[in-house]
């Protein structure tokens, strides 16, 4: 008699593939909901296992469907999997595809951002607004991020780069999401747990561009951290007064445009001397792409991601 065979056993990533849900959307909810509950290596490497499929893949079709997953974390596989079929008329096998519910045509995610994408190419201002605050209102912090904002504005960079959208139509962009994010500023963005301490985000000097820094500020606020934002442009010298009077727990630097070698050095390491004990800088933006060992060297930590700079805002991971 053959011994049974052992129930397979996914890494993180063929979850992901598996899901249609990023490694760092996983991980934040197993952070936050306590779900899914993966068995670690002896190397502490996450393994998930077919049931964890599952729930992940039903909870991301329910979630699509406006459902609030916080509300979900107790329930059974087989109460999901009802909800979906009896509630929502959409058939749990239907719904919930080998890649997940991300790939079907009317997933909320990628509808908003061709709804945005139409919105800015027709210079329609008050679709994009509202396109913009659907995104803000409806979908947890990351979700809108990583999702839809981060997307988006990739399409219209690269629509820009091929003189398919005039500068106007790429400024038009940078000033709705500004004002989009700074409104939620003001109105409260939605936490997602206990205060987690305070982050300051700064551009690095002479870099204008704030947008990922902002986006990154509303990913940490749902996380309960109390954000401030110095803004752009900020010499490094500057950075560090602020550090020491603000007292963070975590200090992050974007660097999007071009910028040499040295001034991220410099930058990364006069903000470096200044932190806290026990604080953490990150520091992302494509400019670092090529620099990630010089940044490490002057004691800051590289991320590519507003995802992995979660993961290392909060040590998860």
């Amino acid at each position: 008699m053959s011994a049974p065979r052992a129930r397979p056993l996914y890494g993180i990533h063929e979850v992901a593939e598996r899901t249609g849900l990023s490694p760092e959307l996983i991980r934040a909810w197993e952070r936050r909901y306590g779900l899914p509950s993966p068995e670690r290596t002896a190397g502490g490497f996450r393994r998930y296992d077919d049931d964890d499929v599952e729930r992940l893949r039903l909870l991301r079709a329910l979630r699509d469907r406006g459902v609030r997953i916080a509300e979900l974390t107790m329930a059974p596989i087989a109460e999901l999997r009802r909800l979906l079929d009896v509630e929502y008329g959409a058939g749990s096998a239907g719904a919930v595809g080998e890649r997940g519910p991300s790939a079907e045509p009317g997933a909320p995610a990628p509808r908003l951002v061709e709804r945005l994408v139409r919105a800015a190419v027709t210079f329609d201002v008050a679709e994009l607004r509202a396109g913009l605050g659907a995104t803000l209102v409806l979908m947890p912090p990351l979700v809108a991020a990583e999702e839809v904002l981060a997307p988006f504005l990739a399409t219209v960079g690269d629509m820009w780069e091929r003189r398919q959208l005039p500068v106007a139509g790429e400024h038009l962009v940078t000033e709705a999401v500004r004002g989009a994010l700074h409104a939620l500023g003001r109105t409260g963005i939605p936490a997602g747990g206990p205060g987690a301490g305070r982050a300051v985000l700064a551009c690095g000097p002479g870099d204008q561009h704030a947008l990922g820094l902002l986006l990154f500020g509303l990913v940490l606020g749902g996380e309960g951290w109390d954000v401030v934002h110095l803004g752009v442009g900020m010499p490094a010298g500057e950075i560090a007064g602020a550090i020491r009077a603000l007292d963070p727990g975590l200090v992050g630097l974007s660097f999007v445009v071009e910028a040499g070698e040295d001034e991220v050095r410099r930058t990364v390491a006069t903000a470096a001397g200044a932190l806290p004990e026990g604080a953490r800088l990150l520091v992302g933006g494509r400019a670092i792409a090529s620099l990630h060992g010089a940044v490490r060297g002057a004691g800051g930590v590289p991320c590519s991601t507003l995802g992995e700079g979660l993961e290392r805002a909060t040590g998860a991971g």
